[in-house]
């Protein structure tokens, strides 16, 4: 299952996979867009460490949107997706999504 969402705090149980979107939209100037290759982490919150298996593939850019796949998470813990995204006016421009992940699956809307 994949849900588009866009920055902010989404919960999702320990068997989803969902594709979560950041539009940077309103940081873009007039005429500017994203360029070149995004980058994303997800930090485990609960024991302060990265979890690249939950990435299974990289970011995904088109512009104005960012958009990333996050799967395999555990349940009772809290994650932090960050997505770190250049732009053609030279901006570095980041984005946040928080995760919680509990025991039983989620549907965004």
């Amino acid at each position: 299952m994949t849900t588009a969402i866009s920055a902010g705090v989404v919960k999702m149980g320990p068997g989803e996979r969902l594709n979560l979107s950041i539009s940077f939209i309103n940081r873009l100037s007039e005429g500017e867009d994203l360029s070149g290759a995004a980058i994303s982490t997800l930090t485990d919150l609960t024991n302060h460490r990265e979890l690249p298996e939950g990435l299974p593939s990289g970011p995904v850019v088109v512009s104005p949107v960012v958009s990333q796949i996050v799967a395999n998470l555990i349940s009772g813990h809290t994650y932090l997706l960050d997505i770190t995204v250049p732009t053609d006016g030279q901006q570095t421009l980041q984005g946040q999504i928080q995760i919680i992940c509990e025991g039983r699956p989620h549907l965004v809307l």
